[in-house]
């Protein structure tokens, strides 16, 4: 009975470990994938700057300085956004991994809940085939 019971406990463990795994793994894809959007934003910024920056050539008035001082107000914002989006990105990868480690513990205490029954349904079980003899 004690090593069903322990086979038990260590199968309920070894699920709750692999749950966890696969909520830190989550967590990395995620930060990963944050990681991309902002060297994503990064590159749109300097090639609008690039792009900016040649066809202010063309012009020789007040109207490329206007352009510029646009073209850096632009930069400025999506730069804010993209940080922005960056963070609350990761704090949602965040808010995900805590619900993992939630399910995670609630499954360790329903496993344990279940491994208590299974041992007392057998003790009860093996007590009347004992006292059936």
């Amino acid at each position: 009975m004690n090593n069903i019971l322990k086979i038990t406990s260590s199968s309920f463990i070894l699920l709750t470990s692999l749950l966890l795994t696969g909520c830190e793994e989550e967590k990395e894809e995620i930060k990963q994938e944050a990681t991309e959007v902002k060297k994503d934003v990064k590159q749109a910024l300097t090639q609008t700057w690039q792009d900016a920056k040649e066809s202010g050539k063309e012009f020789k008035d007040e109207s490329l300085t206007q352009l510029i001082d646009e073209t850096k107000a632009l930069g400025h914002t999506l730069a804010t956004e993209g940080k922005a989006f960056s963070k609350d990105f990761v704090e949602d990868s965040k808010g995900l991994v805590e619900q993992g480690k939630e399910m995670a513990s609630d499954a360790t205490d329903e496993a344990k809940k279940a491994a208590d029954e299974l041992a007392k349904k057998i003790k009860e079980q093996r007590e009347a085939i004992e006292n059936s003899n």
